[in-house]
């Protein structure tokens, strides 16, 4: 099993939660940077995925 990644406890996802938005539309710092490494590395093992079916 691959691990994605961790995404730190962070109470902007509640506040932003509070404003209805989402955190990465919230703040750029803290768990939104953990958000968006993992959502590039998802994005990547997918694509690889994705050429191996293919070849």
């Amino acid at each position: 099993m691959t691990l994605a990644g961790r995404v730190r406890y962070d109470p902007n996802v509640t506040v932003a939660q509070v404003a209805g938005e989402t955190v990465v539309e919230f703040c750029r710092n803290g768990s939104t940077t953990d958000i968006c490494e993992v959502w590039e590395k998802v994005n990547r093992l997918l694509s690889n995925d994705r050429r191996s079916l293919h070849n």
